[in-house]
């Protein structure tokens, strides 16, 4: 295939495609809204998974993001853009 620069217009790569089948099943995902955290949460804690925070009617005055990679990235960035400290 060819790839033409966005900023070069007189730029283009050759580039050879190779396809390889990716078996992400045995990676064994767990999305946060559809299964409970494998770990205790005390009764007095509002816990919710990331796309909860888009429903929240109230702010907090404390957050804590449990998890890393994307998801809590997003949720870091969500609560930013909010204006939480």
């Amino acid at each position: 295939g060819i790839v033409r620069s966005l900023m070069a217009s007189n730029k283009e790569y050759h580039i050879n495609v190779k396809c390889k089948t990716v078996d992400a099943i045995s990676a064994m995902v767990k999305v946060p809204s559809t299964h409970e955290p494998s770990y205790k949460v005390a009764p007095t804690v509002n816990f919710i998974p990331v796309n909860g925070l888009t429903s929240l009617k109230e702010a907090y005055n404390e957050y804590v993001i449990m998890g890393n990679g994307k998801t809590g990235i997003d949720a870091v960035l969500f609560l930013l853009d909010r204006g939480v400290n």
